[in-house]
């Protein structure tokens, strides 16, 4: 009894080293590109020494892969096709060499709605652990392969397949099969504590289906088993399902609210009575691979897309570096992010911060004092621009002050009326006109000069029919250009 706690404790200690070397961070998305596609970008912190794998699921589809590519040194990216108004979701699956094992450092699948018995293709693949790597017994029944993982605001799901396709309970009327998904929460590992929804046989005295803490009597050396609750189990399709509240989790005192990550892995053991003494004799069959789960719903969910707002931050004439603040009402990051200099020059923005729920502050090393002005450029999807003038001038200058045009608008236009938001106007008479894509003027929406530099307009020309359109803003010497559809 004592060694079957001991292996499981080590595993799961093994996990909680692992714990703090996540490999991957900072996942983030971009608007719907013109391919149809999001854009999903993560650092990689492995140094590039691990695979990993990137995944999706539409409206609660069979999870699928999609290949990964490197942007930068450090920086990933996978790509996600998307529908306007689909949920998708997507995470991270890295596999690791630590102490000796093999270790998955996953995201779960998260689930809007309970089903039982879960479909497997729907739940988080953990990994296959190898054949025939039994620790004290061996049974085919005991032997375990493929792993998976679930959870949903009620519950936590665990499911395993062996290398028999049955889990028997009984062997015989002296001998039973006793199956686990281990739980552990990092805090209360510091106490040797964990949890486990256990399958088997009732014995009396001995164990029964159910929620458990695992604990360790440190006087008498012997595991504690404390029942916390029922759990759903049935064996479908091959595979030994498990379901538990989280509720019976946080409502135990070392459990605690539910952390940001759990540790992982399947357990097996055989139960022999001794008839002379009905004392039970235990033996570990195998364990599978263990996981770190890390409970992050990443999801996009958007019915149309509102471009960024970018906003001209600051200019220093002595270090040359220029500041815009960027800021989008979905998350996205920017596709394009880019400054053209009169010469013909682009220079690439950089941003300091990878938090896009936030204003996010993208800075721009200019080469040389002589530049005095130039546009800049960013756009969520790759083909809706946003964009600026920003003269550089100097800070003692008090009659020229950088000039910063930016517009919000929905885009594409599903109806009408809409508003048009332009910023950054100078003092000057606003000249606005629509242009089809065949460069036909349709229509002309002049304005006089803008109060504190801010202008919103009301678009309703019945004349746009379903296409795409150019704007074109003309304010005294600047020029802006936006490139918007309707969709009828």
């Amino acid at each position: 009894m004592k060694q079957i706690l001991t292996v499981v404790l080590m595993s799961i200690t093994a996990l909680l080293m692992a714990q703090y070397e996540i490999p991957f961070g900072n996942i983030r998305h971009s608007s719907i590109d013109a391919n149809g596609n999001i854009h999903l970008r993560w650092e990689d912190l492995s140094g590039g020494t691990l695979n990993p794998e990137f995944l999706y699921s539409a409206n609660d589809a069979p999870w699928q892969s999609s290949p990964i590519q490197d942007i930068s040194t450090g920086e990933k990216e996978a790509l996600a096709p998307y529908t306007l108004g689909q949920k998708l979701r997507y995470r991270l699956h890295y596999s690791i060499e630590e102490m000796g094992e093999s270790i998955a450092m996953m995201q779960s699948a998260y689930w809007d709605n309970d089903t039982f018995p879960p479909q497997l293709d729907k739940m988080a693949y953990i990994a296959t652990d190898a054949e025939g790597d039994s620790v004290t017994v061996y049974s085919q029944n005991l032997d375990l392969r493929e792993s998976y993982t679930a959870i949903s605001s009620d519950k936590i799901y665990f499911s395993m397949q062996n290398l028999s396709g049955n889990f028997p309970i009984m062997n015989s009327l002296t001998s039973y099969n006793v199956y686990l998904g281990v739980l552990g929460n990092i805090s209360s590992l510091m106490d040797s504590v964990g949890y486990a929804m256990i399958y088997s046989f009732n014995i009396p005295g001995v164990i029964s289906s159910g929620l458990y803490k695992v604990g360790y009597d440190s006087a008498t050396q012997m595991p504690v088993f404390t029942r916390l609750g029922n759990v759903q189990s049935q064996v479908s399709g091959g595979a030994l399902n498990l379901a538990c509240n989280i509720s019976d989790l946080t409502a135990d005192p070392d459990f605690g609210s539910l952390p940001d990550a759990l540790l992982m892995l399947g357990l097996t053991l055989k139960i022999d009575i001794d008839l002379a003494n009905m004392e039970p004799q235990m033996g570990l069959g195998d364990y599978s691979t263990p996981a770190v789960v890390i409970f992050q719903d990443n999801f996009y969910q958007v019915n149309q897309n509102t471009l960024p707002v970018c906003t001209f931050n600051s200019y220093d004439t002595i270090t040359r570096l220029l500041q815009i603040d960027y800021l989008d009402t979905e998350a996205d990051f920017p596709l394009l992010a880019e400054a053209e200099l009169p010469d013909g020059t682009i220079l690439q923005f950089v941003p300091t911060g990878v938090d896009y729920s936030l204003a996010v502050t993208y800075t721009l090393q200019l080469p040389s004092a002589e530049v005095d002005s130039l546009t800049w450029r960013f756009s969520d999807n790759g083909f809706d621009i946003v964009q600026g003038v920003v003269h550089l001038v100097a800070n003692h200058d008090e009659n020229l002050v950088p000039t910063n045009i930016s517009c919000i608008m929905p885009n594409p236009i599903y109806s009408f009326p809409v508003n048009i938001n332009l910023k950054g106007l100078c003092n000057k008479p606003i000249f606005i006109d629509i242009y089809n894509i065949k460069g036909q003027k349709v229509a002309e929406l002049n304005q006089p000069p803008a109060i504190n530099g801010e202008l919103t307009i009301s678009l309703a020309p019945k004349q746009l029919c379903s296409g795409v359109y150019f704007m074109k803003v003309k304010n005294g010497p600047y020029v802006f250009k936006q490139k918007f559809m309707v969709a009828k």
